[in-house]
């Protein structure tokens, strides 16, 4: 009898263990599936913490956009994701750089940027090129489909859209001309989602006479028999380049006004009225303008055309981007923020930056003939 009661009790026990052991899987897996819908959950309910923030636009805008260099895709994507959290990044009062030779540079090298945006881009991406690296330019201006003065914006007399980017780039430049040609020495176009490290944009400009009729950028060799350079990339000109683009290049019959892919349509226009490109890479041969994110750069995954179009070799790598970079494309605005943060507040304690003289030998050109049509 005693030996039947202990083999009972053994079964009993047993069967309480096998039930303990389920009650504790059910209670895991409950917090596991639990946590994973408030994670989800969290993920909806703000908008501006989202998976893609760092990788290559592709993460955000998708292969098939991507391959096809498709910026409206990108604004989409932007849009979905709503206005964001402006950081407070403006701790500058607590640092101790030395700026001499930036607040030099300023003055004497003077950069008039303008942005080209949309009035669905102000509260997200606008904003914040307004607030981070805009505010280092000599003068910053917002070209857009509509006025708005609050912001503020400039209207021009163009429709939204694509095919109409080229009419917005040779408006904005026209304003520029008028309104803006004493205020700097060297005149930038830029998107919405571009990073540009002013301070770099003007080391490299030391080097070069905006008398003469040149203009800079991210080189691509096709279509233009000097090649042309990358609209999302940035490209800068000289006084004497835009002189020349409004006194020639406003008439139709000589520059195309509106249509075609923007950056090739005023690279076409740029040959024909005699203003050069020219070789933006630093002294050891590394890129400074890109119409990528830096994560592109670094770790590749180009599209295709990208190979075909690239003069440097569509490169990547660390040692392939200068130290002076200038510029960055499809930037998110949580990832300009972040580039404000990793480039002008964090440092490593003990390091002090010394100057690189990265820039090549200054070319002066003879007397550019123009393009006869």
């Amino acid at each position: 009898m005693a030996e039947v009661a202990l083999s009972v009790c053994g079964k009993m026990a047993a069967q309480k263990q096998f039930l303990l052991g389920i009650l504790v899987g059910l209670t895991v897996a409950f917090v596991i599936s639990g946590y994973h819908m408030l994670s989800q959950t969290v993920v909806r309910m703000e908008p501006h913490v989202h998976p893609n923030f760092v990788g290559r636009p592709s993460g955000v805008i998708g292969d098939e956009a991507f391959q096809r260099d498709d910026h409206e895709a990108w604004d989409r994507s932007i849009e979905r994701q709503g206005p964001g959290i402006m950081l407070d990044i403006h701790d500058e009062h607590a640092h101790h750089d030395d700026v001499s030779e930036a607040r030099r540079l300023a003055k004497e090298v003077r950069v008039l940027v303008w942005v080209m945006t949309a009035p669905k881009n102000l509260q997200n991406k606008a904003r914040v090129v307004r607030d981070t690296w805009g505010k280092r330019s000599n003068k910053l201006l917002f070209f857009s489909s509509e006025t708005d003065k609050n912001f503020p914006t400039i209207g021009l007399n163009v429709s939204e859209g694509r095919e109409h980017l080229t009419a917005k780039t040779m408006n904005g430049f026209r304003y520029v001309y008028e309104h803006h040609l004493d205020d700097a020495d060297w005149f930038m176009k830029v998107d919405d989602d571009t990073y540009v490290i002013v301070e770099n944009l003007r080391y490299f400009l030391s080097n070069e006479d905006t008398r003469e009729p040149v203009w800079f950028g991210h080189h691509f060799k096709t279509i233009v028999k000097q090649g042309y350079y990358s609209g999302g990339g940035g490209y800068v000109l000289s006084k004497e380049a835009l002189k020349r683009l409004y006194e020639k290049g406003s008439d139709p019959n000589v520059c195309r006004q509106d249509g075609g892919a923007e950056d090739a349509e005023l690279g076409r226009c740029m040959e024909t009225l005699g203003v050069r490109t020219s070789n933006t890479s630093d002294v050891m041969g590394r890129s400074r303008f890109h119409c990528f994110d830096p994560e592109t750069f670094l770790f590749g995954g180009y599209p295709d055309w990208y190979y075909q179009y690239d003069t440097n070799g569509a490169r990547k790598g660390i040692g392939t981007m200068s130290d002076y970079s200038i510029t960055f494309h499809y930037v998110s605005p949580e990832k300009m923020q972040a580039l404000e943060f990793y480039i002008y507040h964090l440092n490593p304690y003990g390091i002090i930056n010394g100057r690189q003289n990265l820039n090549r030998a200054p070319f002066k050109s003879q007397k550019v003939q123009p393009t006869r049509r």
